[in-house]
C-alpha cells in the first residue's frame, strides 16, 4: 500500500513539473510560459502578436514571423511608397492608404516639422505632401481656385488658413472664415479671394460702411451690427446707452437705447420728447423737461420732487380739486400726480409741510399753464 502511494504521488509531481516547464520558442504553450523571454501568443511560443523588438526579433518570433511595430507578424514590411495591407507594414510613423494601399498615401495621416500641417513630411510618400494633417498627391488651389467643402479628398486642397465656400465652392470664398491683414475682423484679408473683403471675420462682396453710410446689409456696418433704413446705425437703430463710443450715425444720440435725432436736455430745459429728459423725468405737453403737467410719481411727498423742474411742485389731483382752477389748466390734469406751479397773490404762505404732507392754502390760489 505505501509503495503504491509513493509511485502516484511521483507521477503527480512529475506531471505538475511538466505543466510549469518553460517552452522553447516556437512551440506550443499550453502553460504559457516561454523560454529566453519571449511571449506567448496565438498557442506558440513568440507567435503572432507577441510583443517583440527588431534586435530581439531571432528570440522573440517564432521561425517565419517578422517584428513589425514591435508584434510578431506574417506580413511581409513595406516601405514608405511601398504596397500594403495594414499599418503595421509601414515603417516608423506613417500609414497605409485605405485607398491606394500604399505607406503613406492618400488621406494618411502626417507631421510636418512646423507643426502645421501643411508642406513635406517623412510620413508621406514621394509626389504626397501634407495638407491640413494628411498625405495628399492633389495640388494645393490658390485663392479663388475650386473646391468642395463636402468631399474629404478635396477639401483640405485651399492651403493653410483658407476655408473652403459653402456658397461658391472656392478657396476663401464667400462667408468663409477671415481675419483682416491688420488683425482686426474687419478690412482687406489674405484669407478671402480676389474681390472679397473681411467683413466682421467673414469673406463677403460688399464693403465696409462708416457710421452714417448707405448699407444694405448690417454686416458693412462698422461700430454698429444694425442697417437701419439703409443707413449704419441709422434712426431706430438699437444701441446702448451704457457702452461708449460710437453706435449711431454722426448727427444721431442713443437715447433709450435707440439712436435717435432727439438731444439730450437737462430738467428744466426745452424738449420735444421724454426721451430727451434725464432718468425718469417726463417731458410736459408745454415742451420742458419736468415742466406744469408733466407725469411724477416717484413716490415722493407732496412738494418738491426730482421729476419736476425748479419751481414746480408735486402735487396729487385730490389736493387741488377743491380749488377754483383755470379751464386750461385743468385739461392737463391727467395723472394721479402731476408737476403743477402755484401762483399767490396774498402775503401768507401758500403751502406748508406738516408730517411730510402738502396742503395748500386756497387763498387766491391758481394754477399757472
Amino acid at each position: 500500500m505505501f509503495i503504491t502511494r509513493a509511485i502516484i504521488w511521483s507521477l503527480a509531481a512529475a506531471t505538475s513539473l511538466q505543466h510549469v516547464t518553460a517552452q522553447s520558442l516556437g512551440q506550443t504553450c499550453p502553460g504559457g510560459s516561454c523560454q529566453d523571454g519571449s511571449q506567448c501568443a496565438s498557442g506558440y511560443c513568440g507567435g503572432l502578436d507577441a510583443y517583440c523588438t527588431a534586435d530581439q526579433v531571432a528570440t522573440q518570433c517564432r521561425p517565419g514571423l517578422k517584428c513589425l511595430q514591435n508584434r510578431c507578424s506574417d506580413l511581409v514590411p513595406s516601405q514608405l511608397g511601398g504596397s500594403c495591407y495594414t499599418d503595421v507594414q509601414c515603417p516608423d510613423s506613417s500609414r497605409c492608404s485605405p485607398s491606394d494601399l500604399i505607406c503613406g498615401g492618400e488621406s494618411t495621416y502626417c507631421r510636418t516639422e512646423d507643426g502645421t500641417g501643411y508642406g513635406a513630411s517623412v510620413d508621406c510618400a514621394d509626389g504626397y505632401q501634407c495638407v491640413e494633417s494628411y498625405c495628399t498627391d492633389r495640388n494645393v488651389q490658390q485663392l479663388g481656385g475650386p473646391c468642395s467643402p463636402i468631399d474629404f479628398y478635396t477639401r483640405s486642397l485651399c492651403g493653410s488658413n483658407i476655408g473652403c465656400s459653402y456658397t461658391d465652392y472656392t478657396c476663401g470664398g464667400l462667408d468663409t472664415y477671415c481675419t483682416a491683414d491688420d488683425g482686426t475682423s474687419t478690412g482687406p484679408s489674405a484669407n478671402c479671394r480676389p474681390g472679397l473683403t473681411c467683413l466682421k471675420n467673414n469673406c463677403n462682396s460688399l464693403n465696409a460702411v462708416a457710421l452714417g453710410g448707405q448699407c444694405t446689409s448690417g454686416v458693412q456696418c462698422e461700430g454698429s451690427p444694425y442697417c437701419t433704413n439703409f443707413i449704419c446705425g441709422g434712426a431706430g437703430s438699437y444701441c446702448d446707452d451704457d457702452i461708449q463710443g460710437y453706435q449711431c450715425a454722426p448727427n444721431l444720440n442713443c437715447l433709450d437705447n435707440a439712436c435717435t435725432a432727439f438731444s439730450e436736455v437737462q430738467i428744466g430745459e426745452a424738449c420735444s420728447d421724454s426721451r430727451q429728459c434725464p432718468g425718469s423725468v417726463q417731458c410736459s405737453d408745454s415742451g420742458i423737461c419736468g415742466g406744469p403737467g408733466a407725469y411724477c410719481a416717484d413716490g415722493s411727498p407732496e412738494g418738491s420732487s426730482a421729476l419736476c423742474a425748479d419751481g414746480i411742485l408735486n402735487v396729487s389731483e385730490a389736493s387741488i380739486a377743491p380749488l377754483v382752477v383755470y379751464a386750461a389748466a385743468m385739461a392737463r390734469i391727467v395723472s394721479t400726480r402731476i408737476c403743477v406751479k402755484v401762483a399767490v397773490s396774498c402775503t401768507q404762505p401758500p403751502y406748508s409741510r406738516r408730517k411730510s404732507a402738502l396742503t395748500i392754502s386756497t387763498t387766491s390760489l391758481k394754477l399757472n399753464a
